[in-house]
């Protein structure tokens, strides 16, 4: 950990909220996340059951299982094999997710997810097999619109957050 950008010592040094350690091995990238929009929506579980591998348990709340779609930016990207580069990348990522455990612990199961940049769904892809695409995406932050049209699915998003304020409105149409 010695050879890391101070920045980045300082956040993996933060351990006490983790419930489990720090992996042992190298990390692999440090990335910023700015503007986040979260969607969530209540599923049946035995609805989205048969969705997710067997060897995964869905992970309820109060009895139901949840779905979400999650839109942030991501900027300042620094890859572990280049730690004294300037952070280079920014692009926007659109996921939908439920929640999963293995084993105990908890995580995520990603049914998809978009990038707006080729270089990031390929990589995605194929460095981490994930379900990256690449998507048309967009966010105007004048009245933080998130607009995309998914690569593979399509279906598109609209959603706004109202300024100053926790509510927000979201609505999901899938024309496929």
């Amino acid at each position: 950990m010695d050879a890391l950008p101070q920045p980045i010592k300082s956040l993996l040094n933060q351990t006490d909220h983790r419930p489990y350690p720090l992996p042992e091995r190298p990390w692999l990238y440090h990335m910023v996340w700015e503007h986040l929009m979260f969607l969530h929506y209540r599923v049946d579980a035995s609805f989205l059951r048969p969705c997710v591998p067997a060897c995964l348990e869905l992970d309820l709340h109060d009895g139901q299982a949840w779905v979400s779609v999650v839109g942030l930016q991501v900027k300042d990207v620094i890859l572990h094999v280049f730690p004294y580069t300037r952070p280079w990348l920014r692009f926007l990522n659109l996921d939908f997710r439920t929640y999963v455990k293995r084993q105990g612990h908890p995580g995520i199961w990603f049914f998809s997810l978009d990038a707006s940049t080729p270089l990031m769904a390929t990589g995605g892809r194929g460095g981490f097999l994930l379900p990256y695409h690449k998507g048309n995406l967009r966010l105007e932050m004048q009245a933080f619109i998130w607009s995309a049209m998914a690569a593979q699915q399509n279906s598109i998003l609209r959603a706004m957050q109202v300024p100053n304020s926790e509510a927000s409105t979201g609505q999901f149409l899938n024309d496929g």
